[in-house]
């Protein structure tokens, strides 16, 4: 059996619970190696599995990283906390973003000092996946959900065309009773502001479901309150930034959680009574059409649903991470509800790589 792995100039960044002695081993095995005399940083290499053995003192902590974790409490208790993988192909790979990992590095120093503290999605992808990655869209740090990303970056050029002529769908849980003033599907063609220019933006919201609620719903620490709230499906049309959120506080309901565009009295009820952790925004969906150059049969690793092949339409769903759907179903009615309009909502927690990884060494040696 054969293990490859991504070599660099410090081994503990591969191999975190190596010891020193135990480094310069495996550096030593892999200078006698045929490949030893061509060895460059970041290049990729094969390497008897048994002179990795002899070098480790214990097995390397892949932990699955499931629903019921926080992304924060995951970083702090593996090296290598799991993005879950909603489908594998040989050119791309859609999976299912924890809310509060920054997807990039950012330019500003807000989000270099962010990311000193907590790794960006592509650093943990490469390090999960062993390839490079190549975003073909982005979504917000506290967002979670779908997305697709490419192994090349002529993929992702192609995939990021694909995404324009695609739909996208997010949940969002908003703030007050949307039939009060809207009705059940909204087309909100509101301009937003990106950069200081206002863009062109279009977002299409369809109401799931909503509460009344009970006492002064302008303030949420009063006596006898009870929050009104709806859950709505939105279909971005256009991609500016922010969109959804900002389209949401135009109409007066903005996301809950959202700290930049909302409520933040409301927001503090629902952190503290409700236990919404989060900005209550999800991408639930991807449906792209085949892009360019795609090919049927390239898959070796599925979701749970199974009916999507490449060289045909690319179809994702990502289930509501339990940080949020335990916030939907305590909510008893409006969950009910929203479920029977949209049923994606009841999908079940899942990881197409978590099982594989649990197969043996030839099988994982396949795999990575």
């Amino acid at each position: 059996m054969l293990i490859r792995f991504a070599l660099r100039t410090n081994f503990g960044h591969i191999l975190p619970q190596v010891q020193n002695n135990a480094k310069r081993n495996l550096s030593d095995s892999i200078k006698k190696s045929a490949v030893g005399a061509s060895i460059e940083e970041s290049s990729v290499h094969r390497i008897p599995s048994s002179d990795v053995a002899n070098c480790v003192n214990k097995p390397l902590n892949l932990r699955a990283f499931d629903s019921t974790d926080s992304f924060n409490a995951a970083t702090k208790n593996s090296t290598f906390p799991r993005i879950p993988i909603l489908k594998y192909r040989n050119k791309w790979v859609c999976i299912n973003k924890p809310a509060g990992i920054t997807v990039h590095p950012g330019q500003n120093e807000r989000n270099r000092r962010r990311e000193r503290h907590s790794p960006t999605l592509i650093a943990q992808l490469k390090r999960q996946l062993r390839r490079r990655i190549y975003l073909a869209h982005r979504l917000d740090h506290r967002t979670s959900g779908a997305m697709v990303l490419g192994f090349t970056s002529e993929t992702a050029v192609k995939l990021h065309a694909a995404l324009k002529e695609g739909e996208k769908t997010y949940v969002a849980l908003v703030r007050g009773d949307f039939t009060v003033k809207y009705p059940d599907v909204v087309d909100c063609t509101d301009p937003v502001s990106v950069k200081g220019k206002l863009k062109d933006a279009r977002t299409i919201f369809t109401r799931l479901a909503s509460t009344r609620g009970r006492g002064d719903q302008h303030d949420a620490f009063s006596e006898g309150y009870e929050p009104a709230c709806t859950l709505l499906a939105a279909n971005p049309v256009t991609g500016r930034t922010h969109q959804i959120r900002k389209h949401l506080y135009g109409l007066g309901s903005p996301v809950l959680g959202d700290s930049a565009h909302g409520d933040s009295k409301v927001n503090r009820y629902w952190r503290e009574h409700r236990g919404l952790n989060r900005m209550a925004l999800h991408c639930i969906a991807l449906d792209l059409p085949a892009y360019e150059g795609a090919k049927v049969g390239e898959a070796f690793c599925d979701d749970a649903s199974g009916t999507v092949s490449d060289g045909d339409r690319v179809v994702c769903i990502a289930p509501l991470p339990e940080d949020l759907s335990s916030v939907l179903r305590g909510l008893g009615s409006l969950w009910e509800e929203a479920l029977e309009k949209e049923p994606r909502l009841g999908t079940g927690f899942y990881d197409c790589h978590k099982n594989l990884l649990d197969e043996t060494g030839d099988e994982l040696d396949k795999i990575i």
